[in-house]
């Protein structure tokens, strides 16, 4: 079954039970995946579990291949909803647990659903755990069941409520191979509720991003990534440093701001108007060393900054340094103590292009 389009109208909820989700639009192309990220909300589980037949808007429309499956209950849906945990029949071994979905497709035909069953198991590598039972499994061989037990339904729309969350982070790349294999054999459409930005951004077509039960910024990954439109999307794409400031002047969607590590010049962010309370956001990887002239068309901030220490976080650095009482945060691939060893005072550059200017309430008491 190829995948279809699902499109969101006006859709809301904000009874007792479920996380509060604001009015929303959203629409998903055939064959698209989405990936949904929040911070602590839930907003996103709300949006999953209306999609999938498990709770009814306040209002709005749920439509899905051009059909209104807002009344519908899920069994009556063309999607399946993963969870975290997967939930499958702890009772029947790996191969009966996955016909019982194709059931959807074959109710009253036991051989054909076996048939699929073992089609399935085996064109997906799982034919060596058929005979066992779910709970024997480890974390990543259950997600993976789980993931061909929901293709065995032959879904339009796959809904995955952050899936892997039980699983290793070594663990995952497989199983976000076998996700993209998935959606390249079937067509299927994905929905996903995502725990790892980092994922998010190297696997979904787009992104959606989730602050205070409403959606702020559905973009692909480079913008979600490099062009924020808050400074709670920021914190939600990944690390970001921040410090605070005020509007001196804007032109040309540049402006330039005062703050405790002197004057900053950065990419405006809405429309802010002169003497309004901003913040600049950062990523740490943005940051250089000033070794180098910039192209005469750049604009680059230079300061010197007291190095504070060193951080080794795996194959990243993460060197941090002091401009007066701010912190900020330089990360670089780990080639060696002796490549990279910073001592005393630096002087660093950070392009224009890099400092993202929002307005200080946009997001600017998002922990984290």
């Amino acid at each position: 079954m190829l995948g279809q389009d699902l499109s969101l109208k006006g859709v809301s909820r904000a009874a007792a039970g479920l996380p509060t989700l604001a009015s929303l639009d959203l629409e998903v192309a055939a064959g698209e995946h989405v990936a949904l990220l929040e911070r602590g909300d839930g907003a996103a589980l709300t949006l999953l579990r209306l999609v999938a037949g498990f709770a009814r808007p306040d209002i709005g429309r749920v439509v899905v291949g051009g059909v209104d499956v807002t009344d519908r209950p899920p069994g009556e849906r063309p999607g399946v909803l993963v969870a975290a945990d997967p939930g499958l029949f702890a009772a029947v071994r790996v191969e009966e647990a996955v016909a019982l979905a194709a059931g959807r497709r074959h109710p009253h035909d036991r051989g054909a659903r076996r048939a699929r069953a073992r089609a399935l198991l085996e064109d997906y590598g799982l034919a060596d755990v058929a005979d066992r039972f779910p709970v024997a499994l480890d974390a990543a061989t259950l997600c993976r069941v789980a993931l061909i037990r929901a293709l065995a339904a032959e879904p339009a729309l796959l809904l995955l409520d952050r899936t892997f969350l039980g699983v290793p982070v070594a663990d995952r790349p497989p199983l976000r191979d076998l996700l993209d294999r998935i959606r390249r054999d079937t067509g299927v459409s994905v929905l996903e509720r995502c725990d790892d930005p980092a994922e998010a951004l190297a696997r979904a077509d787009r992104v959606g991003a989730l602050h205070g039960g409403r959606l702020v910024q559905i973009d692909t990954p480079d913008r979600i990534w490099s062009a924020p439109l808050s400074l709670a999307v920021a914190r939600l794409g990944g690390a970001v440093d921040v410090v605070p400031g005020r509007l001196i002047d804007a032109q040309g969607g540049k402006g330039r701001i005062d703050t405790p590590i002197g004057p900053l010049v950065g990419t405006l962010f809405g429309e802010i108007a002169p003497g309004t309370a901003v913040t600049a956001a950062i990523r740490p990887e943005r940051i250089d060393l000033a070794d180098r002239e910039p192209a005469p068309d750049r604009v680059v901030n230079r300061f010197e900054a007291d190095f504070v220490e060193r951080r080794l976080t795996g194959p990243l650095v993460r060197h941090v340094f002091a401009v007066g009482d701010t912190r900020l945060t330089l990360v670089r691939l780990d080639r060696g103590l002796h490549r990279l060893l910073l001592a005393g005072r630096s002087l660093l550059a950070i392009d224009a292009d890099d400092v993202w200017i929002h307005p200080a309430e946009s997001g600017g008491d998002f922990g984290g």
